[in-house]
């Protein structure tokens, strides 16, 4: 399926472990490029039914939710059509999908986003029961009222609660790291930047129970799993309440690494003044203080959309995805296939036709990373340091 240049599709989730030929996540989001989320979607499983859970709904946009036999698409077992015209921006709801039973017979979940409209935008399948969904391990997150929580960073004043849909599991593991996690190193290096949080040292572990008031007030990672020898679970961070706007002279500087030479990028760390110094830095992009203004808005702009939508186990712009958007910024083209996401980019004010293949691995969307990236990659950093964006 195409999709226009300017609508994006995102899909991750909390387990990569469905067959070949359906979605390897329980987990949907559909925005558009620098705009608001149009909505989240996510597959659980609770008392003994699956439900389908949403928030951020934008007006208008419908959701066509089927379920039908896995061995029979011709027949439909269930139908419903969400338009969400009485729906507020940001309201959570839920809905049970029928009298389905978790561990009964095969099933498909196939959701439909349409746009006001009723273009058809994205069609995604899940697949409901058998042995690859593993019951045992699915764990969630809700607020403190019930309402669905679907993010992947919390503020302050969100109460959260932790729910599974295994009745055995009563208590939940969570390993806090507090060590902020590094940026993806650039498209053409080695390193893969996958992490995995059972080999990650320097953390403290507790445990909460099932409904237990939840709240973060330490910033870092919370790797939620039913229990310690799980290998899968839940990202949660907290980055801080101004999260996810990018304003801290920290991150300015941090995030500015990719379009720096060394010795301005130590400049900055060492000034006595680093505000100052990174100022200095976009100033001498251009001698016209309107299109440094302009560059520095586009950087950090794509780098807090990134934020906003690609963070997991790290703030988005550190992610895989997130370092390619804010250099390279929207793909022209996206194309999903079963595990993995393709960003296109063509020729344009002399860049490098580029293609991304994204891999899914542990609910992270992990770069294929090659050498043969590095001439459109440093064609692109050139291209901010010469204000040509």
């Amino acid at each position: 399926m195409r999709l226009s240049p300017f609508l994006f599709l995102l899909i991750f989730g909390l387990q990569a472990c469905a067959p070949s030929h359906y979605s390897p996540f329980y987990k949907l989001e559909y925005q558009q490029y620098d705009k608001a989320m149009v909505l989240q979607t996510d597959c659980i499983q609770k008392e003994q039914h699956f439900y389908l859970r949403w928030e951020h709904p934008k007006s208008n946009y419908i959701l066509d939710v089927q379920v039908y036999p896995h061995q029979s698409k011709e027949t439909l077992l269930y139908h419903e059509v969400l338009d969400f015209q009485a729906v507020e921006l940001g309201q959570a709801q839920s809905l049970k999908l029928g009298d389905f039973k978790p561990g009964g017979q095969p099933l498909v979940l196939k959701l439909q986003i349409a746009s006001p409209q009723k273009k058809l935008l994205s069609t995604q399948l899940f697949y409901l029961n058998g042995p690859e969904r593993q019951i045992d391990q699915e764990i969630y997150l809700e607020h403190k009222d019930g309402r669905p929580f679907l993010g992947s960073y919390a503020k302050a004043a969100d109460i959260l609660q932790l729910a599974s849909a295994a009745d055995s599991i009563q208590l939940f593991c969570i390993d806090f790291f507090p060590k902020s996690q590094a940026p993806a190193p650039p498209p053409y290096s080695n390193n893969s930047g996958i992490f995995l949080g059972q080999n990650q040292s320097n953390k403290a572990r507790f445990w909460v129970k099932k409904g237990q008031e939840l709240r973060l007030s330490q910033e870092g990672l919370y790797w939620i799993r039913s229990d310690s020898n799980a290998s899968q679970g839940i990202y949660l961070n907290y980055f801080g309440e101004d999260f996810p706007k990018v304003n801290r002279i920290k991150d300015l500087i941090l995030g500015s690494r990719y379009i720096t030479k060394n010795i301005e990028y130590n400049k900055m760390n060492k000034a006595e003044n680093p505000k100052k110094a990174l100022d200095e830095f976009w100033l001498a992009r251009s001698k016209k203080e309107a299109v440094a203004k302009r560059l520095i808005q586009s950087y950090y702009g794509r780098m807090e959309y990134a934020n906003q939508s690609f963070s997991s186990y790290k703030e988005g712009w550190k992610t895989d995805r997130g370092i390619i958007y804010t250099i390279f910024g929207p793909p022209q083209l996206i194309r999903q296939t079963n595990k993995e996401l393709h960003w296109y980019y063509g020729s344009s004010r002399g860049r490098y036709p580029v293609h991304f293949t994204f891999s899914a691995y542990e609910g992270q969307w992990i770069l294929q990373r090659s050498s043969q990236y590095r001439s459109a990659w440093n064609a692109e950093v050139l291209n901010w340091r010469n204000a040509i964006q």
